[in-house]
């Protein structure tokens, strides 16, 4: 043991680490009073009075349950220092632990420094508070380019990632978090989620179908949440680490991991906040095979899936019955894989039952089941539903204690089977199947269940770059790959590294140390494993390595077996095959090496063969998915315990010689890590070399080869050293090549070469009537595509047999598109895949122009900062979140001319425009169209609208509710700016004004079966030019605001509700048409004959007039009352009121029985007031009460009693099979009160009304089991 000491502290070394766990760990007791550890896991059954200060990389393990930390402190000093409690629940951690724990010298606070959650049966304290940032990424591969960190929690998508949208190439996630990388910004497309539970995960490569392409990053922390749930509410008192209930209504507890499920397809919504959920995965649906249950077809589920990629978390399949997996399970999984949709793990429900005094052939069956199911689905699996049979399969119930003996044996297999991630026992298939009962309690195999301990589900893989089977690791103090291909482990807890042959050497513990290679990694037919290792010794079955998929299906290297002898075996779910020599020496470094073919496999020990034989099974028979070095498939085999260095894997076979080299050989070198090899030029060949810009430090030794490890397709590199290549329109950007170069002994270094590509700029004609790719030369005219600032794309010069669309597959740059069809009416789309932008340039400071015939919909993202000029009689519809800025012209701003309409369709598409003109004027038109069906429109832009003289709309408002934020101007030409609203909403929420320099009158029009709203003020001109407002149309104005226009305002349809306070000018309301509100009217007001007059808005509130105002014959006068709210409208004429009219006076509340004697309405206010009633309409009342309408005409109505001819018949009737009875009663007395007495009916005072019976027709009443009697009466109101 070496210790270097200063007074109070003792600092352990590496070699302390390895010793310790060689030979046991004493007490800290018996230690200096402050510990430092400095890396390595360090396992104690408790501290006694001790301070240890954990830093650097390393994990301390306390496994006693009962009082861990006596009189003792822990400082987590770093944020890879994690403190495991093995015994203790998260919740025993937080309630009566933390103030021993400090996170960088300050206390420990659960969610602000610090996070304490499940670890398997136990609890882990991670040193990372709220604004930890978990995930660094990269521009470039292998780590390199600019980077920055990203938190938590947060959806970055699209904009959001800023300068690293559609540019990451590699990323360093830390242990604890999980993250998930898509192609789209809403997460959809394609995607994969990578977790990092064991160590550190890097993955210096991106799949190729996500390097460049990232624009959606989703990070969530991790649980080490324990494999043992329940399906149901029913987990208190069954010591399990998850569960779910069918449903999203739940957040995960301190001990608890709640799993949403997405349970049908329409139900229950992922609109959620998924930091308060707590959970990292999400269900997919149930049973979509049962019609009685989520019932899709592959087809309608594999439609839906998107929506829940677009959560960013970790995705289940939908868990088919038990008798679904070839109908429904593996048909989803294939055509998902094609679709290149992503399915994390795989869930499925079991009851088959079996003989139930046989539990280990039901424990049997089930993992043949599951073993099946593994086989095909190749994804970790969860078992949602599961019991021993159920009330509807054939075989003879079990009784208590069998069904006890059958669920032990079961889960213990489900706990030992690698595959298997987790387990929920569904709880109601027969009492005898239950684990729970109703109350609470437990049954005997609910003890079972309770008691069986359960380790951490989720088994740690490495990412998948997708390149080649090749990994050489030097272990120096890493365990990336540096063959260039980034096939980088990721090890368990906290590595440790000592010294090694070459430089250093990991340090396998024999207890938990071992290394998680990628899935690819080994899947060719030749293979080649080389290292130097040092074995100290220990029990047999250690792994140097295991490359499998489960404990049939697997190929190993032990330096000892049961037999003695270092062996190799395959078995691809048959017979192993093996070849072996005598045994592995323990203590001494020794380089072993295994080679193997399609015939034979080899053993080389110090670069010698020593065994050979026949065999016939490759790895890519069996496409192993888990592989380890230092770990065996099979649970209960030990791990490696000793040091490895210097590993090299290969996807082919090495040579005797290559080996024998290896035992000397040093790798080669590239002088740079990174070669910028300057500008391409897309369409043009390209060459470049790394010829004599590596070498080889051996004497003697040369290099043999360069070689493409990772990078785009269109780059080949020769042996030579040599690049070459003709990049594509879809190349355009940065391009990252990974280049690696070899020496005679197989080892390798590797360098990034980066170029940037140039785009070729040109205008481009679209030569063909077919859709097509805007990449595609072939569907340009002469194979020129449109691309680059102030160049036409132009999609006008066909005649197209049907409207066609064309697919922006890479981001481009344009001044000019052109849409057209030369003799039809077919339209245009551009969509974008890929999450391509289009960005406008004009090249100059004029606005880009699109020019549209009939239709084109651009569903494709706009960019540019100089917005666009439409003309042309066509529809132009923006379909897409556009980051498009400054003035969009919709028009050629001619006084003839019809420029058709402008249509956003999406909630962003003008979100980041400054300026909107609408310039045609006179007999010109041009429309901007709102239509919020996907979401509202908001437009903060300032509008600018030239006056037109016909009733076509210049803002016409199609869908949802929409709004226009900014300032509307309205400028010189004709007569009207007709506003239109077709349906739903339109809010004018900024200032409207007139402020062209001409002097003639000009109205505001609002018109419409849809509503408008203006909350902005609609002010007088700025030149005095008189500015009126007409109201047409069925739909409803309503004005806000203090306004100050002061021309006439017409009300011609429809209903104008004044809510604020109008400008000087007179009101008319022609027959037909309503006026009311709650504001204030200034000007004079006429009501023709057939006017509505109708204070308070539809309801109650005070409509004030400052003029005099008389209702002509034929006008009606509408109040609404509110009996509930006691009050009603209110008409303030202030200067005076006269005329007859027809009164009609609603009951806003629809309900006859809120009314009650002595109610008092009063809706005129003023003075002068004479008008009288043509004709009284008045609301109903319950028998019993009636109208005064002595005071009509003053405007007072009272509500009194009236007698009641003949009392109401009251039925009394059972309510079959609930035990409740039914009480009714006539409609006519609905609004009469039911009372009850329980104690003296010839007390008034012991009669208690039942709240809202006059709201009824009828009351159901349940005995409540206590004597005596209860008695019932309904009373007038």
């Amino acid at each position: 043991m070496i210790v270097t000491a200063t007074p109070g502290t003792s600092r352990m070394r590496s070699l302390l680490r390895w010793v310790g766990w060689s030979t046991g760990i004493c007490s800290l007791a018996a230690c200096a009073q402050t510990r430092v550890l400095e890396g390595g896991t360090h396992t104690y059954p408790g501290l006694t009075n001790v301070t240890v200060v954990v830093t650097g990389r390393c994990e301390l393990r306390l496994t006693s349950g009962v009082q861990p930390l006596v009189g003792s402190v822990v400082h987590l000093d770093s944020p890879d220092a994690y403190l495991v409690f093995t015994a203790l629940r998260p919740s025993a951690v937080g309630a009566g632990l933390l103030s021993q724990i400090r996170i960088a010298g300050a206390g420990a606070v659960v969610n602000s420094n610090c996070r304490v959650v499940p670890y398997g049966d136990g609890a882990v304290v991670v040193p990372h508070g709220s604004s930890f940032r978990p995930l660094e990424v990269f521009t470039g591969p292998h780590f390199t380019g600019a980077s920055t960190s990203l938190t938590f929690y947060v959806h970055h998508r699209g904009p959001g990632l800023g300068a690293f949208e559609g540019r990451i190439e590699s990323f360093r996630l830390k242990r604890g978090h999980a993250v998930t990388l898509a192609e789209r910004e809403d997460g959809t497309g394609y995607s994969r989620n990578y977790v990092a539970a064991d160590g550190d995960v890097e993955l210096g490569v991106l799949p190729p179908q996500l390097s460049g392409k990232v624009r959606f990053v989703y990070v969530v922390p991790w649980r080490w949440t324990s494999k043992k749930g329940i399906a149901g509410d029913i987990e208190a008192g069954l010591n399990v680490g998850w569960k779910y209930n069918w449903n999203l209504n739940q957040n995960s507890g301190a001990d608890v991991e709640y799993v949403p499920i997405k349970q049908n397809r329409w139900w229950p919504s992922l609109a959620q906040d998924w930091r308060s959920r707590g959970s990292v995965h999400l269900l997919g649906y149930n049973e979509p095979d049962r019609p009685d249950q989520a019932n899709l077809s592959v087809a309608e589920a594999l439609a839906a899936w998107p929506e829940l990629l677009a959560t960013g978390l970790r995705v289940g399949s939908p868990a088919p019955s038990d008798g679904g997996r070839s109908s429904s399970l593996y048909p989803f999984l294939q055509q998902a894989d094609a679709a290149g949709l992503r399915v994390d793990f795989v869930a499925v429900h079991y009851y088959w039952c079996w003989n139930p005094a046989d539990p280990a052939g039901a424990a049997n069956q089930f993992y043949n089941f599951l073993k099946a199911t593994y086989d095909q689905v190749r994804r970790p699996l969860w078992i949602t539903e599961w019991n021993n049979g159920a009330n509807w399969t054939s075989c003879a119930d079990p009784t208590f204690a069998q069904q006890a003996a059958c669920i032990a044996a079961m889960i213990q297999m489900l706990e030992e089977t690698p595959w298997v991630e987790r387990y929920a026992l569904y709880n109601w298939v027969e009492d005898v199947r239950r684990v729970k009962w109703d109350d609470g309690s437990l049954t005997s195999a609910g003890a079972v269940y309770r008691d069986q301990p359960s380790r951490i589900g989720y088994l740690q893989v490495a990412p998948e770059p997708g390149t080649r089977g090749i990994g050489q690791y030097s272990f120096d103090d890493h365990v990336r790959d540096e063959s260039g291909h980034a096939n980088h482990g990721v090890t368990t807890g906290s590595p440790v590294f000592t010294n090694g042959v070459r430089g250093r050497a990991l340090v396998f513990d024999g207890v938990q140390t071992r290394v998680s290679l990628p899935p690819g990694m080994v899947r060719a037919n030749g293979f080649s494993f080389a290292a130097w290792v040092y074995w100290r010794g220990g029990g047999n079955w250690q792994r140097i390595f295991d490359f499998g998929n489960s404990t049939t299906h697997y190929m190993f290297l032990t330096p000892r077996s049961s037999a003695g002898t270092l062996r190799f075996g395959l078995r691809n779910g048959g017979t192993e095959q093996m070849v072996e020599t005598a045994g592995f020496p323990a203590n001494r470094w020794v380089h072993v090496a295994v080679t193997l073919s399609a015939s034979s496999a080899q053993i080389y020990v110090n670069g010698v063969r020593v065994a050979s034989n026949a065999t016939s099974i490759t790895p890519a028979a069996f496409q192993p998915r888990y592989n380890f070095l230092g770990r065996s498939q099979w649970p209960a085999d030990p791990h490696f315990n000793g040091f490895m260095d210097e590993v090299l894997i290969t996807d082919y076979v090495l040579t005797g010689e290559q080996i024998a080299r290896l035992m000397t050989n040093q790798p080669p070198q590239f002088p740079n890590r990174v070669f910028d090899l300057g500008t391409v030029i897309q369409g043009q060949p390209w060459t470049a070399s790394l010829a004599g810009s590596a070498r080889d430090p051996d004497p003697g030794d040369s290099l043999v080869g360069f070689r493409k490890a990772a990078g785009p397709d269109w780059v080949q590199v020769g042996l030579d050293g040599r690049l070459s290549g003709t990049p594509g329109p879809s190349d355009v950007g940065p391009q990252y090549i990974t280049v690696r170069v070899t020496d005679q002994a197989g080892l390798n270094d590797y360098a990034v070469v980066k170029v940037q590509v140039q785009a070729v700029f040109g205008s481009g004609r679209w030569a063909v009537d077919a859709d097509g790719l805007w990449g595609d030369p072939s569907r340009w005219s002469e194979g020129q595509i449109a691309h680059g600032p102030g160049q036409t794309a132009d999609f006008s010069t066909l005649n197209i047999t049907s409207p066609r669309t064309v697919w922006l597959d890479s981001p481009r740059t344009i001044g000019t598109l052109r849409f057209g069809d030369v003799s039809g009416g077919q339209g245009w789309s551009l969509q974008t895949t890929n999450e391509a932008i289009l960005t406008l340039d004009s090249g100059s400071s004029a606005p880009p122009a699109i020019v549209v015939t009939n239709l084109v919909t651009l569903a494709v993202p706009l960019a540019g900062t100089n917005g666009f000029a439409k003309s042309g009689p066509g529809l132009l519809i923006l379909a897409a979140s556009n980051s498009l800025s400054g003035a969009a012209y919709l028009d050629s701003g001619s006084s003839s001319a019809a420029d058709g309409r402008v249509r956003a369709a999406h909630p962003a598409a003008l979100r980041h425009l400054s300026r909107i003109l609408l310039r045609n004027n006179n007999s010109g038109s041009s429309t901007l169209e709102l239509e919020g069906g996907a979401g509202g429109i908001d437009v903060p832009a300032t509008v600018v609208v030239n006056c037109r003289n016909h009733a076509t709309p210049a803002v016409r408002n199609l869908e949802g509710t929409n709004q226009l934020n900014g300032p509307v101007y309205l400028e010189v030409g004709g007569d009207r700016v007709v506003f239109q609203s077709d349906s739903g909403l339109l809010v004018l929420a900024g200032p409207v004004q007139y402020i062209g320099s001409l002097t003639g009158g000009r109205n505001l029009v609002f018109t419409g079966s849809g509503h408008h709203r203006v909350t902005g003020p609609i002010r007088a001109s700025t030149n005095g030019a008189p500015l009126g407002l007409i109201k047409s149309g069925a739909g409803t104005l309503t004005l806000a605001g203090t306004h100050t226009y002061t021309n006439t305002t017409s009300v011609q349809g429809g209903t104008l509700w004044v809510n604020g306070t109008l400008g000087p000018g007179p009101v008319v309301v022609s027959a037909g048409a309503a006026l009311g509100g709650t504001g204030v009217i200034p000007g004079a007001v006429t009501f023709q004959a057939g006017a509505v007059c109708a204070p308070g808005a539809n309801e109650v509130g005070r409509l004030t007039l400052l003029q005099p105002l008389s209702l002509p014959a034929g006008s009606t006068l509408w109040i609404a009352v509110d009996p509930l709210l006691r009050t009603q409208a209110v008409l303030r004429a202030l200067g005076g009121l006269s005329g007859t009219a027809t009164l009609v006076v609603t009951n806003r509340t629809g309900e006859p029985g809120a009314f009650r004697a002595g109610d008092v309405y009063e809706w005129f206010e003023g003075v002068d007031l004479r008008v009288t009633f043509a004709s009284v309409t008045l609301p109903p009342l319950p028998l019993g009460l009636a109208w005064d309408t002595n005071q009509i005409h003053q405007g007072r109505i009272r509500v009194v009693r009236s007698g009641v001819s003949e009392p109401p018949r009251v039925q009394w009737e059972a309510v079959p099979g609930s035990g409740a009875w039914r009480i009714q009663w006539p409609a006519a007395y609905r609004g009469w009160i039911l009372e009850t007495n329980a104690t003296d009916l010839t007390n008034p005072a012991a009669w208690f009304p039942l709240p809202d019976s006059a709201f009824t027709q009828e009351w159901e009443v349940r005995p409540t089991g206590t004597s005596g009697g209860v008695f019932y009466r309904l009373r007038a109101p």
